[in-house]
């Protein structure tokens, strides 16, 4: 869901410089501005009633960048009429609010965590998360969301580290509110580079970070620095309350012809939810590529879904790997996209576009799964769609979700209890360019992959 997070925030980093700030209020109070005003990288859930929440990150003159949401109901209408601030309810003295994730828990609530880099040394870059009501009126005092929690290590934690950098936090929830939520950090300083997991607890509380991943060994009293950089993690429960967690490690040794050419593979490991992994599922190689997500079924099989590179087309593609509940970590998984010839359809997508990326899936109620992406040529960029039906032994056709001729991208999806679609994206058109350049846009699809209406645009009015 998150390809330009960097971009992203030295951007708003350089916005918020020049234009300060006019004090972060709800949205509705927000104008349109001009073209340097971006909603950025999209994250969608859907709750027990068929309304989903759409959030985002929003960079604008005059405005520190921070996290906007907007609700709308089953039908697809909105139940706000702009988005509204996420992160500013609580007087949150983040310079810099970035890259949301978002789930329902049981009550509706919608628990988005982001990333939020401050002002003051102990809050220097946190990983946090709120709550934010279903009630509809969104002026309204239960509207706001819920006080801030910080889950990240604090830097006094680590004294040596000059800063410790958070990056694409991912969230998921079980039946019974407990949430596990998962991220890459980087630390100047040391050099160190990982993936963190916290489990907050259905009352709130967190447990300590866990470290899923890190490229940092101590042994006999002497510490090295491997040099791997760790990224690109995705979370998911499965039907026993267990966290399966994916990610991408690259740089690990040479793998080609003996040549140089760095090792890029995805990884997964398997949790309980007091932070201990469960056994013989530690760190377990799913296939050589990148920016992998994992989703879980309702008949408790989970799927993987990753890009690779095809050493045939030069093109970047889309892989995938199912894991049947009744196999052992051992015997691995049914692999999609594995063949001992080039056959294109061994692919999830058709092979239509040099780059696939912005991987995001989910499950429906029948075991189907439904991932989406962003497939671009040279002049076009589009948002596509497609089915993989539950044992994995058939894929729909590829359906072109987005409309027009801009530039789409990071799609989001999620699905209702009526197995609705909703696939939410990014939107750079100039057809934006007096409201803001950068926008974010939504459709809906029933599970037979028939367009239940248009696209349409989420942030309105500015």
């Amino acid at each position: 869901m998150k390809n330009s997070i960097l971009l992203f925030c030295s951007f708003s980093l350089f916005a918020a410089l020049i234009a300060g700030n006019t004090g972060n209020t709800h949205a509705q109070t927000i104008g349109p501005r001009s073209l340097f005003d971006i909603n950025a990288m999209p994250a969608v859930a859907t709750d027990s009633n068929g309304n989903f929440t759409v959030t985002w990150g929003y960079m604008g003159l005059g405005h520190l960048p921070g996290i906007l949401a907007k609700r709308y109901d089953s039908n697809g209408e909105p139940l706000d009429n702009t988005g509204f601030w996420v992160n500013s309810g609580f007087g949150s003295t983040a310079l810099l609010n970035y890259d949301p994730d978002i789930v329902t828990d049981s009550e509706n609530n919608a628990v988005i965590a982001w990333c939020a880099f401050g002002l003051l040394s102990s809050e220097s870059a946190q990983v946090v998360y709120t709550r934010v009501s279903p009630h509809l009126a969104a002026a309204a005092a239960d509207a706001s969301p819920a006080t801030l929690s910080a889950i990240s290590p604090q830097q006094e934690d680590a004294p040596q580290a000059m800063l410790s950098i958070p990056y694409s936090p991912a969230i998921a929830i079980h039946s019974d509110d407990t949430l596990a939520i998962v991220w890459s950090y980087f630390i100047v300083g040391t050099s160190e580079s990982g993936i963190y997991l916290v489990v907050v607890k259905p009352d709130g509380k967190a447990g300590n970070p866990v470290k899923v991943a890190s490229n940092m060994e101590t042994a006999d009293g002497s510490t090295v620095i491997h040099p791997v950089l760790y990224f690109s993690p995705s979370v998911a429960f499965d039907a026993n309350g267990k966290i399966l967690i994916t990610w991408t490690a690259a740089g690990l040794q040479p793998y080609f012809l003996n040549t140089n050419l760095p090792l890029c593979a995805v990884y997964y490991s398997k949790y309980d939810t007091s932070g201990k992994v469960v056994s013989g599922y530690n760190k377990q190689m799913v296939g050589l590529g990148f920016n992998s997500r994992v989703a879980v079924s309702s008949s408790n099989t989970a799927l993987i879904a990753w890009n690779a590179i095809d050493l045939f087309s030069f093109k970047v593609r889309i892989m995938a790997a199912l894991f049947s509940p009744t196999s052992a970590s051992s015997s691995g998984p049914l692999q999609m996209g594995i063949s001992s010839a080039y056959t294109p359809s061994a692919f999830v997508d058709a092979g239509n576009y040099l780059s696939n990326t912005g991987i995001d899936i989910a499950a429906d109620s029948d075991g189907n799964f439904f991932v989406t992406w962003g497939g671009s040529n040279l002049f076009n960029d589009n948002i596509y769609l497609k089915a993989i039906y539950g044992s994995g032994s058939s894929l729909s056709s590829e359906i072109k979700v987005s409309q027009g001729f801009d530039f789409n991208n990071s799609p989001s999806i999620a699905i209702d209890s009526e197995d609705t679609i909703i696939v939410a994206w990014n939107k750079v058109s100039l057809a934006n360019l007096l409201s803001g350049i950068g926008s974010v846009y939504a459709r809906r699809y029933d599970n037979a992959l028939q367009a239940m209406g248009d696209e349409f645009k989420v942030n309105l009015s500015y």
